[in-house]
């Protein structure tokens, strides 16, 4: 699948992020994301704390699937991204600046609906991680008629 334009710069944006692996029981995990990034046509690249992603980690060793949602602040247009993971590593000096500046950027947009200046600081990001995922599919997941239908390019 080829990432359409709009989405391409879409992922770099500030949004709430959320990401979802599951088990070899089929169990859902659950991993709040701190920032993602375009990387090429087919892949995108998604920041999140090791220490508190619970089970994450091992179900993305064993199936490799993933699937991540990113949600605007300002207008809830909201994608869903479904792939696997090519790798996963501690993020590089590069990726820990990308983080920061994703918490700056997310910070004026979470103060401008109400809450607390600095709030987001205060999410674990005590080892962060980089997954490198190869997007599969895409799902429109905003709010509204239509929501859940797939997004092609």
């Amino acid at each position: 699948m080829q990432i359409p334009d709009k989405l391409k710069l879409y992922v770099n944006g500030p949004h709430g992020i959320n990401m979802g692996t599951r088990g070899p029981d089929l169990k859902p995990e659950y991993a709040r994301a701190l920032g993602s990034r375009f990387v090429d046509d087919q892949h995108i690249k998604v920041f999140f704390d090791g220490p508190s992603a619970g089970r994450t980690l091992e179900n993305l060793k064993d199936n490799g699937m993933a699937s991540v949602i990113l949600c605007s602040l300002e207008n809830y247009e909201s994608y869903q991204f479904k792939g696997k993971s090519l790798s996963v590593y501690p993020a590089n000096t590069e990726e820990q600046q990308l983080i920061a500046n994703y918490l700056e950027d997310i910070n004026v947009l979470l103060v401008n609906v109400g809450f607390p200046d600095q709030g987001m600081y205060k999410y674990p990001r005590s080892s962060m991680m980089t997954l490198v995922m190869e997007v599969e599919e895409i799902f429109e997941q905003t709010p509204k008629a239509g929501t859940g239908q797939k997004v092609f390019t």
